[in-house]
């Protein structure tokens, strides 16, 4: 389960230029709120909209602790099978102005919500009863750690076991446990209101301005009432509508969207969009694990419903 992790307060944040380097210490909020004024729509271009996952994961790994007499401190390098929630906002990162929460700094680097603090064990394997505390300060982002792309990506960390669990545990083998907040996901754009965003940066890249373009088609599409979902004062609606404004969510689609092209494989859409009312940015071949784009156009029946719109009045402006 995911939730979409986004700024709460009405404020305006600065959106991280997308063009600059990547920079641990330079401030890369995730979105801008605005406050949409009645009767205007209002877009933003934001840096990115990022999905944290609804819970913190529990990770584990199983390492060789050295033999007695080892001189110095045991550190391993420990790769993830998911990107840490860190770099998507300074708010959540506790630097720089954001740091508004409290967090503190451990040596030069900073202390986010991406590891749940008093989460460290270690577990010898000779004796699975016993718990041995890693402190925080021994979890941390590898200097070797890498970003996946021009706009971050950490999923290395490194692990210090200390004196104590070094000579407790000397020369066997034990399972370190930590729980961590991890990225769930992207979400290219959301609508509300008269107020949509549209992300410009995805999975630590750069969004292609045709992308840009079918999002915000999209979204606009929802501003104006797309898709009609039948009632006493709406529109009929289409045969190809899956999903609902009232909160349905389906494969992680939130909203009326247009499945034309597409195949219901159970746990996702599978085909080639033919609607930019499409829930997602593409879809994916159910043979070959390629992927195709949502086109920037209405299909034919959703184009027709648009001209049909009443847009003297749209729903919650």
């Amino acid at each position: 389960m995911s939730k979409l992790n986004t700024t709460t307060s009405f404020s305006l944040l600065r959106p991280r230029d997308r063009t600059a380097d990547y920079d641990r210490e330079v401030p890369h909020y995730r979105a801008a709120l605005i406050l949409a004024v009645a009767g205007l729509m209002v877009i933003a271009f934001v840096h990115s909209i990022a999905l944290r996952r609804e819970k913190p994961e529990i990770f584990n790994f199983t390492i060789s602790v050295p033999p007695a007499g080892f001189v110095g401190a045991a550190s391993y390098d420990l790769t993830l099978p998911r990107y840490l929630w860190y770099g998507v906002d300074d708010y959540d990162d506790g630097v720089g102005a954001a740091s508004v929460i409290g967090a503190t700094r451990i040596g030069e680097q900073p202390r986010g919500i991406w590891l749940v603090s008093g989460s460290g064990k270690a577990m010898p394997l000779s004796a699975r009863t016993v718990m041995l505390d890693i402190p925080d300060q021994n979890i941390q982002l590898s200097p070797n750690a890498r970003a996946a792309g021009p706009y971050g990506g950490y999923n290395l960390i490194r692990v210090t076991l200390t004196p104590e669990i070094q000579a407790a545990c000397a020369g066997t083998n034990v399972t370190i446990f930590m729980q961590l907040n991890t990225i769930s996901g992207y979400c290219g754009g959301q609508a509300l209101a008269g107020y949509c965003q549209v992300g410009r940066t995805s999975w630590f890249q750069s969004v292609s301005d045709e992308s840009i373009r079918q999002v915000l088609h999209h979204e606009v599409g929802h501003l104006i009432g797309m898709l009609p979902e039948g009632g006493p004062r709406a529109l009929d609606a289409p045969g190809t509508k899956y999903g609902s404004s009232k909160g349905a969510d389906q494969y992680g689609h939130v909203g009326a969207h247009c499945n034309l092209g597409l195949t219901d494989g159970g746990t996702e859409w599978y085909g080639k969009p033919g609607c930019t009312m499409f829930g997602a940015t593409s879809a994916k071949d159910m043979f070959n694990n390629s992927h195709t784009a949502a086109p920037v156009v209405y299909c034919g029946t959703c184009g027709t419903l648009v001209k049909k719109l009443d847009l003297s009045s749209p729903d919650g402006w």
